[in-house]
């Protein structure tokens, strides 16, 4: 096998030198047949360029092509020529830019402009003559005019325009001797106030001169001068009290003020407003055995005053309840000590034991009882705890002398029964019914009117009033029923608002103690 490989490794060469032996005879016999000429190199300014062309054979021919030489272009200046300085020019190939040829390119020379200053009062004038390359001179000389004055009279000033010296001026330049007299100062007036200061804004004065001119100046807010009230004497700025807690109620609709809070004031006044709405309440136990608390002012918003607010405040003497108040809770006024006490015609409902233990000189109530004219609970003693009127001598304290009564129609039977320490009872003219036993015992009560639309004076109305002196009935009265004034051993004076023949009408019935017709001052009513 291997010498087989061999052999036709031998053949293989035999044939490529055959072939190639008979293309080198077919060469030698052949003529060729050239293409057109093409440039392969062109041909610079200095240096040949080159050109081939080929046979089908593959046979080449190649040619020089001569260099073309340098195409001189324009001329162009590269240096400018100055006023004394010449400049130059250049000229390149326009094919390769090579540069042919250097000139030189004369200076210009001073090309000068005239310009004429024309004399002035002070200064000669001439003529400058200036180059562009900044060469200068001057000539045609020409002498200064000199001033060309003008006297101006002197102006005394005024507050409104400045004055002057008598002074010259020239004509043509800008030469004065003027000097300026400031102006005076304005004469004002007084001041007058055109919007006055309050306590807690600034206002404005002002004055005038004789000229007209207004002159203005702020005035300083006053500040407020707090009486002993804490109100302004000023402007009635209410100085409300500092550190209390409110708490808002009802969604939000209303506030409470609920705790004395860090304030540390004895005179408690409690803001009408919190968090922009009304104050309607005091809370629940709000100041309850504050003992800091001397003084109470409630603001007209108050409508509530709860259970226990100011209960055993020990040192309370004096509080404003405001107009508007509806309803006192139960204990509200407890144990406090005031010498006058004010319960508004607002007030439709006192709770029970409101006033217990409380002690007051005098007291103003709009109604007797728990509500006005009301069915039960109708006896003064309820406000001070008491269950029914037989318990009004218990619970009703000794230190209260006089009760102002200034509303309702009807003084409930027993209403006043056993308050045997209140002096003085007044009754207002809206009274038309008087209970039977309703001043049972008001053993020290001096003086009584009997109000105008009473009719009857029931049976033992004014049973043992010991003390009793002056009564005044009105002509309104028909009767007087027995026991009326049983016990009344001091009645001195009856005054009567008719006459003896209207007296004379009423029916009086018996034991009614020195309830007698000589003690009546006929046409008369009141009490001194």
């Amino acid at each position: 096998r291997q010498v087989r490989s061999m052999l036709t490794f031998i053949v293989c060469i035999i044939l490529i030198l055959t072939i190639l032996a008979t293309t080198c005879i077919l060469c030698a016999c052949h003529e060729h047949e050239f293409g057109e000429w093409k440039t392969t190199v062109e041909p610079t300014c200095t240096q040949n360029g080159e050109k081939q062309r080929l046979c089908d054979c593959g046979e080449k021919q190649t040619e020089a092509i001569p260099a073309i030489g340098h195409i001189a272009g324009d001329w162009s200046v590269d240096i400018q020529p100055k006023c004394t300085v010449d400049g130059s020019k250049i000229q390149n190939c326009s094919v390769c830019g090579a540069l042919l040829a250097t000139e030189s390119v004369p200076a210009t020379g001073h090309q000068h402009d005239a310009v004429v200053t024309a004399p002035t009062c002070t200064e000669d004038g001439y003529t400058t003559h200036t180059c562009t390359c900044g060469d200068s001179y001057t000539d045609s000389s020409v002498v200064a005019l000199g001033h060309d004055f003008v006297e101006h009279d002197a102006k005394e000033p005024t507050c409104t325009e400045t004055g002057w010296e008598k002074y010259e001026t020239c004509t043509r330049c800008d030469y004065t001797t003027f000097v300026e007299i400031p102006k005076t100062s304005h004469e004002f007036g007084s001041w007058r106030d055109v919007t006055p200061a309050t306590c807690v804004q600034s206002g404005l004065a002002e004055r005038f001169c004789n000229c007209g001119e207004r002159e203005t100046k702020e005035l300083d807010a006053l500040g407020h001068t707090y009486n002993s009230s804490r109100i302004c004497s000023k402007c009635g700025d209410v100085d409300y009290s500092k550190g209390l807690v409110y708490t808002l109620i009802n969604d939000g609709k209303e506030a409470e003020v609920s705790g004395i809070g860090t304030c540390k004031d004895s005179h408690v006044i409690i803001s009408p407003t919190y968090e922009g709405v009304n104050v309607t309440r005091v809370a629940i136990e709000a100041f309850r055995e504050c003992d800091i608390i001397v003084k109470v002012t409630l603001p007209k918003t108050i409508q509530v005053i709860d259970s226990y607010a100011f209960y055993n405040c020990k040192h309370l003497d004096e509080i404003e309840i405001p107009e508007g108040v509806k309803t006192i809770g139960p204990y509200a006024l407890a144990k406090i000590s005031v010498d006058n006490l004010t319960i508004p015609n607002s007030v439709t409902k006192i709770h029970k034991g409101a006033l217990s233990a409380s002690s007051i000189e005098t007291l103003t109530l709009p109604f007797v009882g728990e509500t006005p004219n009301g069915a039960t609970n109708n006896h003064f003693g309820w406000i001070y705890g008491a269950e029914n009127y037989m318990q009004n001598n218990i619970k009703v304290p000794a230190d209260l002398i006089n009760v102002v009564i200034t509303g309702g129609t009807t003084i409930a039977r027993g209403a006043f029964f056993g308050c045997e320490f209140i002096d003085n009872i007044t009754l207002p003219n809206t009274i038309q019914t008087i209970g039977t036993v309703a001043f049972y015992e008001c053993k020290q009560l001096y003086s009584i009117n009997i109000p105008s639309g009473v009719t009857v004076i029931d049976s033992q109305t004014f049973y043992k009033c010991e003390n009793l002196t002056i009564i005044s009935i009105p002509t309104s009265v028909t009767t007087v029923s027995d026991y009326a004034f049983s016990s009344c051993l001091k009645i001195q004076y009856i005054y009567y608002a008719g006459s003896q023949e209207d007296w004379n009408k009423i029916s009086i019935g018996g034991n009614n103690g020195n309830f007698y017709v000589d003690k009546v001052v006929y046409n008369r009513t009141e009490i001194i």
